[in-house]
Parts: structure tokens; sequence; C-alpha cells
């Protein structure tokens, strides 16, 4: 909680009194002799910021990152920072402040990390609210004991703007830190009353057996059901005579699904480390055979329907305009998945999708601006 308290510092360090005084002004007027140059000049860009919604590319751990603005649009901007490069990945999105301060450009003290649906639906925001017109806008203003002015909104600069919805930010992002916090997982019961139990089993292969042998073993199996290529659902024969209490006693769950290649990826680096040893292979050795699996499954998806994208494979979709940025989209959740799941998998973190973005044709759009929402923060006739 303590980064909305600096949100909330750091707004309130840019907005004027009905006097037109400043509280940053001010300080620095008073007490300003007590400052280095560099930290006056660090309040003074603070003191004329505002709060935008960026998305992180090209991050240089300990060194800087690239943002762009999602709502005002334009090139990325490289940010001079050390702390946050530990957290950040690719494509994260955060709301913060950019400053310039001298000839560097920094971010402030205040970031919030957004999850991806999160800021779609403060960006679907901007646009539904750009989309009412000046008497809904009036209306709107009233439920909250405003007044609509149409030209003084018109002759704000986009800064101001922003700095008019800056809480919008801090409140979506607490909304939904909380909404996801309180969701509780579902309880899982059978027809006994019986609590279901998620196990994971790992079998050891054959030497020299590859993943489309483990498939076709699969496939031939009458009580499993194929969800993709990779993942299948245990459907079950005819009904078990045991009860569940029974197998409980004896110790022995049903497995009800089997894991994806993804998720068999993602495991805790003691285990790799100890498997590692067992197999006798190095960490170049594991990475490269990651590596090689991820290629293969990538390969296959390219011409499997995908949800995300209307039930069309990646190469159907970018046929089409709205297609090819359903597809940029989903290139990039998958960067920033790989690059979270790095955290516990370090092979997977350096794995490049490059090759996908040029395969599709959509390399070029890989740093695309996206169009400018600020400019319709005023009204529409």
């Amino acid at each position: 909680m303590h980064t909305v308290w600096a949100c909330a510092f750091e707004d309130m360090l840019t907005r004027e009194f009905d006097d037109g005084s400043n509280i940053v002004e001010d300080y620095l007027k008073r007490r300003g002799w007590k400052e280095t140059a560099s930290v006056r000049a660090y309040i003074t860009a603070l003191r004329g910021s505002a709060m935008s919604l960026y998305e992180v590319s090209d991050v240089v751990l300990d060194k800087s990152f690239r943002a762009r603005d999602l709502v005002r649009g334009g090139e990325p901007v490289l940010i001079s920072e050390r702390l946050a490069t530990r957290f950040l990945k690719q494509w994260d999105r955060f709301a913060g402040r950019v400053l310039q301060v001298r000839q560097q450009t920094q971010i402030s003290g205040a970031v919030l990390p957004y999850e991806h649906q999160a800021s779609e639906d403060l960006l679907d925001g901007f646009r539904r609210l750009a989309k009412l017109t000046k008497k809904d806008k009036q209306a709107l203003a009233r439920t909250i004991g405003e007044e609509f002015d149409a030209a003084a909104i018109a002759s704000l600069s986009e800064t101001e703007k922003l700095r008019a919805v800056s809480p919008t930010f801090t409140t979506v992002w607490l909304l939904d830190t909380i909404d996801r916090a309180a969701r509780n997982l579902p309880e899982l019961r059978n027809f006994d009353g019986d609590e279901l139990l998620m196990c994971t089993v790992r079998y050891p292969l054959a030497e020299g057996t590859m993943e489309d042998d483990v498939r076709r073993v699969l496939d031939s199996c009458a009580d499993l059901r194929p969800i993709n290529a990779t993942q299948w659902n245990w459907i079950g024969g005819k009904k078990r005579a045991r009860s569940s209490a029974a197998r409980a006693r004896s110790s022995k769950p049903l497995t009800v699904e089997t894991a994806t290649i993804d998720q068999m990826l993602v495991s805790d680096d003691d285990e790799d480390d100890d498997e590692l040893q067992e197999l006798g292979i190095s960490e170049e050795e594991h990475r490269a055979i990651i590596h090689e699996t991820m290629d293969r499954h990538y390969r296959e998806t390219l011409d499997e329907p995908v949800p995300a994208l209307g039930n069309k494979s990646p190469r159907a979709a970018v046929k089409t305009k709205s297609g090819r940025a359903k597809v940029v989209d989903w290139l990039k959740m998958m960067e920033n998945r790989t690059a979270k799941a790095g955290e516990s998998n370090p092979a997977m973190a350096g794995y490049s999708f490059d090759w996908m973005w040029a395969e599709l044709g959509v390399a070029q759009l890989r740093r695309e601006a996206r169009r400018p929402l600020a400019r319709h923060f005023g009204c529409t006739s």
C-alpha cells in the first residue's frame, strides 16, 4: 500500500491551490538552498509531470529499459533506471511518471505494475469516454457534483488532461489488485464430498524417445481425450467399483489431466539441478533441449487454432489488419509470460521469439506506436 500513498503524494506535488500556489514551488523557494542541484532538478521535473500507462521493452539489467506511452502514443523512450530493471520484464505494463531530469530520462518512485487485462480495461475506459457526447459528459459530471466546461477542457494540453485523471490510474490498479487478492480458488469435491487433489506425476522415458513418440502413445489410449497437441484429459472408462473413501484409504488418487509442455518446463531450480546431475547433462545442453522443444511446439502452434485469435491459426489471422493486431498482442503476451517464467527456469528466459515475428510477417509491428488517447479527453459534440 505504500506505493498507493506514494502515487497520491506525487499527484499532490503537481496540484495548484485556489490561489495558484504549488507545494513544490513553495518548498524550493523556502528550502531549495538545502538541496543539491540534482535533487532540485528532480523535484522540479516531478512538479510538471503527469501519470500515464507505459509498455516496457529492451530491459537491460541495472541500466535501462524503454517505455512506450500507451495513452499519448509516440516512440518508446530510453529510461535510465537500475532498481526497476530487476523486476520489469519484456512487455510488462506499468502506471507511473516519466521525468526529464537534466540530460536523463527517469521514472519517479511511484510505479504501479499493471496486469495486462487491467491495463486494457483502463484504455478501453478512456476510449469509451471519448465517445460520449457533450450532453453525456455533462450528465456524468453532475453525478460527481461537478460542472462540465467543454471550452475549458479543450484549452488544456495533453499533460494537463492527463494530470486531471491521474487518480484514475491508481484507482483502477487498486481495485484490480484487491479483486485478485480476494478471488478464492474454487473448491472441487466429488459426489462423495471428498476434496479433489491435483497431482503431478513424471514418467521416465526410454532413451531416444521423442515428443512425437509420446504423443502417438497418448493418442492411442482410449481413456485419454486430446485437447490440443500437448494436452490430454483423462476421461476414464467404466465406473470404478471402489468409492473415493476407499481410494483415500489406499492412498491411490486419480490423475485427471496432464500438464502442457510449457507447464512442464517451469519447475523449481532445485529440482532442475538434481535432474541435470542425474541425467549427466550440462546447463547448456539443458537449455538447448528446452529451446528445441519450444521451437517444435510453437512451430506446430502457428498452424493450430488459438482462442486469443478467435480460434484462428496465427498464419490465418495475419491475413487481415485486425488479425495482425491480435497476433502482435498474442506474441507479446507469450514473450512476457516466458520472461516471467524465467524467474524459476532461466533456460526459458533466454528463448527468443524473433523467428515467430519474422515468420508471421509482423516484425515491423513490434514497435508500432498506438493511436494516442490523451487528445480524446475533451468533448465530442
